[in-house]
């Protein structure tokens, strides 16, 4: 209810002034209804600083759906199990970003690597902090909440931020 009415108003006063050149008429509802990334080449189309928004609204939309399905496998689960959930997609959404980084293929290599499953892990960092208070005293806390702190992690974080660069280098997206 926020998000919506400035963005169709932003939206339609780029479309006016910048007008929609190579959209189709049915590509207009799907950036009106902030499904553009859903669509190969669309994601930055017509407004491209709007690309973010269609994933919040995916993430937004898609959090209460994981919610119920958890609920309906697991009675209330707990914040240790929820929060090695949130790591190991974490985890699975980098290996996801990865492998679409490496096909190379340009247009749906792209829009894959924009995709929800890929931006996930843009999303875990925030779900952990939520799920930080309620986790027990113990090592899982200890590495969700006091990541950033301590010497014990520079080593660790040093390794992932060399391999993210030599990875960043050679892949062709």
């Amino acid at each position: 209810a926020r998000i919506f009415p400035l963005y169709w108003l932003a939206l339609s006063a780029v479309i006016v002034i910048d007008g929609g050149q190579g959209t189709r008429a049915w590509q207009y509802p799907v950036h009106y209804l902030l499904l553009n990334n859903l669509v190969p080449g669309r994601e930055e189309a017509l407004f491209p600083a709007a690309w973010t928004l269609t994933l919040e609204a995916l993430f937004y939309a898609a959090l209460p759906l994981l919610a119920l399905a958890i609920r309906a496998r697991r009675s209330a689960p707990s914040a240790v199990w929820l929060a090695r959930a949130v790591l190991a997609s974490w985890a699975l959404s980098v290996a996801f970003t990865v492998f679409t980084d490496c096909l190379g293929d340009g247009e749906i290599g792209l829009w894959l690597r924009g995709s929800l499953p890929a931006m996930w892990q843009m999303f875990c960092p925030g779900l952990l902090l939520a799920i930080a208070p309620h986790l027990p005293a113990g090592r899982l806390r200890s590495v969700v909440v006091d990541l950033p702190g301590g010497r014990g992690w520079l080593a660790p974080a040093a390794g992932l931020l060399i391999g993210a660069a030599l990875l960043g280098a050679a892949a062709p997206l």
